[in-house]
């Protein structure tokens, strides 16, 4: 089964995906927006954590070519409310499309490993640490060559891999809820 037919996928207690993608990607947009006016909180762990549990459960409910706006807005909402990296906003931008390539990613091993093959916690921690990786390695080559500051060796390695673990067991758990009907 390849990447573009898990994009297809979804599980089939999603009834309402129309709704399902307006609010996952609104809320995620606007929370990576908004969150940056929060003082005092470590912005970075408390964001990422929430947008890889809407990544995870969006990749449960959301099919097609949806489940792009929940893998772009993040990384736009972010760099536009220029507070999650501070003084360090402006180099985001070179991220913007290796992030939206490491949430493509992650969404597409979540589809695969909990559609095929049954095994969500195995597909978050497999797609937690593709998602870091490939950030990791693309920060590595930007802070070689003097265009990203060395922050941004931890903010997208281990930072990236922490949040998209503890984001997605709150996806995960969100999801065996909704299964149960104990949510939505």
């Amino acid at each position: 089964m390849g990447f573009s037919s898990l994009m297809k996928e979804k599980y089939e207690f999603g009834q309402n995906e129309r709704h399902e993608f307006l609010i996952y990607s609104g809320f995620i947009f606007i929370f990576a927006l908004a969150f940056g006016s929060v003082s005092g909180v470590p912005a970075q762990f408390i964001a990422g954590t929430v947008v890889n549990a809407v990544l995870v459960i969006s990749a449960f409910y959301i099919s097609g070519w949806k489940s792009i706006f929940p893998i772009v807005l993040p990384s736009a909402g972010a760099y536009f409310s220029g507070i999650i990296f501070g003084i360090n906003s402006e180099f985001l931008l070179y991220f913007i499309p290796l992030i939206w390539i490491g949430n493509f990613v992650y969404v597409a091993l979540v589809k695969k490993f909990a559609i095929s093959e049954n095994q969500a916690v195995k597909g978050m921690l497999i797609a937690g640490a593709a998602k870091a990786g490939l950030l990791f390695v693309s920060a590595l080559v930007l802070v070689g060559m003097g265009i990203v500051p060395q922050v941004f060796l931890i903010a997208m390695g281990p930072m990236q891999f922490a949040t998209a673990v503890c984001g997605g067991a709150i996806g995960i758990w969100a999801n065996i809820l909704r299964k149960n009907r104990t949510l939505g």
